[in-house]
């Protein structure tokens, strides 16, 4: 299951203080996606927490990766920065804190063979550490996989939010894959003050997400790395959950 490969896709990901996460860390990862793609990039934005020493490691081990560095001047133009760097003909997004399994990317590789469209969109599943799961498809930044050529993102009015333009997928064609992107979030207290410390009072802008997560508690580790990956995700329905649109911001 692990030499399943999504054909001439690059993963192109930005980083800035993923050591550790919510997700658990940068080396989980890195060992479920890396052996999935023909070839990855990843951007490092200014971190501080010593993830550029793993990562230069993992580039020692894997040839199809390449690493760069840039200084973090926000979302969309770092995003963009990485999908000047692909070299293949679609790039897959994730985060750090996100997370496809092994069968996922099977799953997800049969699909791209019957439907070659040039997009993707993904479900995604939100899951918080006392095993609350919640499946949306707002807010996540769609389509994940895509053709990169000439595709550019934009910021959104918040400036920490950023996009495809919506064309892109109408006009070119995307479908669904029944493969859902795991994501890890903090506990709802450390959520609430990650949107209105980091986001909405801008320190995204100019301060390290190290030191910003290290007070309000958004970067532990999420313990539900360990029901997904003791138990196939794709069997686990998801447990009815309300929270506030205004406290979803991943």
């Amino acid at each position: 299951m692990r030499n399943v490969v999504l054909p001439d896709t690059t993963l192109a990901i930005i980083v800035r203080d993923e050591k550790e996460n919510p997700a658990g860390d940068i080396e989980r990862f890195l060992n479920f996606a890396l052996p999935h793609v023909e070839a990855a990039v990843i951007v490092d934005t200014g971190s501080i927490d010593g993830i550029w020493e793993i990562l230069q490691r993992y580039a020692g081990k894997y040839s199809h990766l390449r690493l760069f560095q840039r200084e973090w001047n926000g979302f969309a133009s770092s995003r963009n920065f990485s999908l000047s760097k692909v070299e293949t003909k679609r790039a897959l997004v994730l985060d750090a804190d996100e997370w496809l399994s092994h069968e996922d990317y099977k799953v997800l590789a049969e699909f791209m063979r019957i439907n070659p469209v040039w997009g993707y969109w993904f479900t995604f599943r939100l899951i918080y550490p006392n095993g609350t799961q919640l499946e949306t498809v707002l807010g996540v930044m769609n389509p994940r996989l895509f053709g990169v050529a000439g595709v550019e993102y934009q910021s959104g009015s918040t400036g920490y939010n950023e996009d495809i333009a919506y064309a892109s997928s109408v006009n070119n064609g995307s479908r669904d894959p029944p493969v859902q992107i795991k994501h890890f979030l903090p506990p709802e207290e450390a959520l609430v003050l990650k949107k209105k410390n980091w986001y909405d009072k801008g320190e995204f802008l100019k301060m390290s997400p190290h030191e910003a997560a290290k007070r309000d508690g958004w970067k532990q580790e999420n313990g539900g790395i360990y029901v997904l990956t003791n138990r196939r995700a794709s069997q686990d329905g998801p447990t009815p959950y309300t929270i506030s649109p205004a406290n979803l911001i991943l």
